[in-house]
This record gives C-alpha cells, sequence and structure tokens, in this order.
C-alpha cells in the first residue's frame, strides 16, 4: 500500500528514466498546492524508441481552462492513461477512487476521469521520463472485447464525463457546459462507429461479425442527432437498413465506410 503524498502508476513491461522521480520531485517541490500531474512519454517497440508524446508546459486552476486542457488532452490519446500522471494519494483515498474490477480495458480511463471530479488543478509538465513498450502481439488493445463488455465500458466513461460536468457546471458558463456535453456525447457515439470498423477487420467468421454489428448498428440507430459529428450521418442514415443490407453495404463498401469512421 502506498503512504507517500503521491501515487504513480508503472505497467510492468513499461521503464522509467532513471531520474524520472528527481525530476517529478522538482516540480511537485514547485507546484505543491497541484492536484494532478501529466507528463509525456516515449512509445518503444523492440528496445526502439519509435514515437515521443510531449506535452509541453501549463498550469490551469480555473475549470474552464481545466476542462480545455482535458478535452485537448483527449483529443490527443493523453488523457486516460494513469501512468503519465502523478497523483494526490489523500484524494484517492478520502474519495474512494479505486479501479473498476469489471472492466479489462480502460478503466484507468475511467478512474481518471473519477479523480478529475476532485482535483483544483492541473499540471503539464515538459518532461518525457516515462518509456511505453508495445509488445508485438500481445497487447490487448488488440484484442475485442465481447460486445456487451465494450458497451459497459463506453457508457461508464461516458457517464465519468457527465459526472464531471455535473461537479463543476456551477463554476462554468452554461455555453462552456453545453459545449464540453457534446464533445462528450460526440466522442461516445463515435466510438461505436469506430468500433464498427474494428470488427469488419478482425472479426473472422462472418457470424461472429453479424452478431457485432447488429448490436452496433442499434446503438448508431439511437444516436440524439444533435450529437452526431457530420462525418457520421452515413453511417447513421445507413443504420436503418434492415440489418442483412446493412451488414452487406458496411463489409463491401468498408473503404468507404472507414472514411467516415477515422
Amino acid at each position: 500500500m502506498a503512504v507517500g503524498r503521491y501515487v504513480s502508476f508503472v505497467d510492468s513491461d513499461d521503464r522509467l528514466n532513471s531520474d524520472m522521480l528527481a525530476q517529478l520531485a522538482e516540480y511537485v517541490r514547485l507546484y505543491s498546492e497541484c492536484s494532478l500531474f501529466f507528463f509525456g512519454f516515449q512509445t518503444e517497440k523492440n528496445g526502439t524508441i519509435i514515437e515521443k508524446k510531449s506535452l509541453g508546459f501549463g498550469v490551469f486552476k480555473d475549470w474552464g481552462e481545466i476542462l480545455g486542457a482535458v478535452y485537448s488532452l483527449e483529443n490527443r490519446s493523453l488523457l486516460g492513461w494513469t501512468w503519465n500522471k502523478l497523483f494526490r494519494r489523500d484524494i484517492l483515498h478520502e474519495n474512494k477512487i479505486i479501479f473498476d474490477s469489471e472492466i479489462s480495458h480502460q478503466e484507468d480511463y475511467i478512474f481518471t476521469l473519477q479523480y478529475l471530479q476532485y482535483v483544483n488543478s492541473i499540471v503539464l509538465l515538459p518532461i518525457e521520463p516515462y518509456n511505453y513498450n508495445i509488445a508485438s502481439g500481445s497487447s490487448l488493445i488488440h484484442k475485442l472485447p465481447p460486445y456487451n463488455k465494450f458497451k459497459v465500458k463506453e457508457d461508464k466513461i461516458l457517464k465519468g464525463k457527465l459526472d464531471l460536468l455535473n461537479k463543476t457546471k456551477i463554476k462554468l458558463k452554461k455555453v462552456e457546459n453545453i459545449r464540453y456535453q457534446r464533445k462528450s456525447y460526440v466522442r461516445y457515439y463515435s466510438n461505436f462507429v469506430h468500433q464498427l470498423s474494428e470488427v469488419i477487420s478482425n472479426y473472422s467468421t462472418t457470424a461472429e461479425r453479424k452478431e457485432y454489428v447488429f448490436c452496433l448498428q442499434q446503438d448508431i440507430r439511437d444516436t440524439p442527432v444533435k450529437y452526431l459529428n457530420y462525418r457520421y450521418f452515413p453511417i447513421y442514415i445507413l443504420a436503418f437498413l434492415g440489418h442483412r443490407t446493412f451488414f452487406n453495404v458496411i463489409v463491401n463498401f468498408k473503404r468507404i465506410y472507414r472514411q467516415f469512421s477515422r
């Protein structure tokens, strides 16, 4: 059990720079009042660095600024992980924030969203002390979960975002709250469209594909139009076709479809 003031996480196959903790300690000393620190990282594959993710530097204390930074990080796929952050142990303990044992993929995303409800400020650090390892062919991110697990996970991520907005709406202008709420729903429904592409690419048998596609079709069809990004309208319209027709169109025109699911 952690006993220090701050908590950091490390995946078992990743690597830390030798001076990572010393670098973080220096920033903690300078910004001790802040609740959450983000830092950059390098991606490694077979011992070679293939990408560097830098955050730049920023201190955000106003809730409008905090949410702007949060959604910006999400757009760059830098929000969800726990290993590129430094958390306050007292906030985790007092608010009983733990990982969801029912979720095996992106549980760290849900954890981070829960924690964000209790921050007073966040800091982006201009360092990349963490080395994220991509293990060829063994990563869970390449395995499609059963549909019901995918749906539960997406619902919990959306709930985490809406809970965060509800927690902070008295500190936001109404127009800001509506804008971030729409962003949350747009990402939620776009993930269903993206999952459709993943199913077509990764499921080997027609029976498996059909079952998954039909479930996704229903959820895309249920999308409130006001939360749709314009790129997804063709898929939304196609979702009102019969199951068999929808499946055949998606399979036979997947190149066109993928243009809309990016």
